[in-house]
Order: C-alpha cells, then sequence, then structure tokens
C-alpha cells in the first residue's frame, strides 16, 4: 500500500471498522463530499490527502489486485469519489 499521511491512514482504519461510515463515504460523489464525510467524522483531510489516495489507486500492488478480485475492496472510481477506504466490503 503507498505510504499516505497519518491523518489518512487514520481514516481509512475508521472507515475499515465503521459500516457507517463506509456508506457515507461510498455515497460521496465528489473529493468535495468526501472531505467534508471525513471532516465531520473528525478528521482534517486535504485535497492532497484525496489525490494522494486516487493516484495509488491506479498502483495496485498484488495483495490489492487480490483484494479486488475476490470483492473485498473499494477503491476511488474514475470521476467519482467512491470511497477512501481501500479495504471495505461492498
Amino acid at each position: 500500500m503507498a505510504e499516505f499521511s497519518q491523518a489518512l491512514e487514520d481514516f481509512l482504519a475508521k472507515v475499515k471498522a465503521d459500516p457507517d461510515l463506509q456508506a457515507k463515504i461510498l455515497a460521496a460523489t465528489s473529493a468535495d463530499d468526501a472531505l467534508a464525510i471525513a471532516r465531520d467524522a473528525g478528521f482534517e483531510l486535504t485535497l492532497d490527502d484525496y489525490d494522494a489516495y486516487n493516484a495509488a489507486g491506479s498502483e495496485l500492488s498484488e495483495e490489492e489486485l487480490n483484494e479486488v478480485a475476490g470483492g473485498g475492496g473499494a477503491r476511488i472510481a474514475s470521476g467519482k469519489a467512491t470511497c477512501c477506504a481501500p479495504y471495505i466490503s461492498c
């Protein structure tokens, strides 16, 4: 997994553990929506965090490919902010 800011790492862990937060972040339709959801959950993420996460999504590791292939992961889709958590079950 790519290296992210501590704030983003903490947010990803929270999303992974919180089904309600997962649903909210999966419903986000823009970067602004995703960042507002993070802020409401107590995390101060930046657009740089969001962009870093999206950039990392285009370079999946073998483990991440297995997660996606097995249906165990979600990524931010091009043009739509579907989440900021690479390992949540959908």
